[in-house]
C-alpha cells in the first residue's frame, strides 16, 4: 500500500516538473532571442 503512494507522488513530482520545465520552454527561448540592452539591466 505504502509503495502505491510512493509511486503516485513520484509520478505526480515528474508530470509537475515536466510540465513546469516545458511551460517555461518558450519563456526562456523568447527571452534568449530577444535579449536586454546593458542599459535595460539596471
Amino acid at each position: 500500500m505504502l509503495e502505491r503512494i510512493y509511486y503516485g507522488l513520484f509520478l505526480l513530482l515528474h508530470g509537475f516538473g515536466a510540465w513546469t520545465f516545458f511551460n517555461d520552454l518558450p519563456d526562456y527561448t523568447k527571452s534568449k532571442a530577444s535579449k536586454p540592452q546593458p542599459s535595460q539591466l539596471v
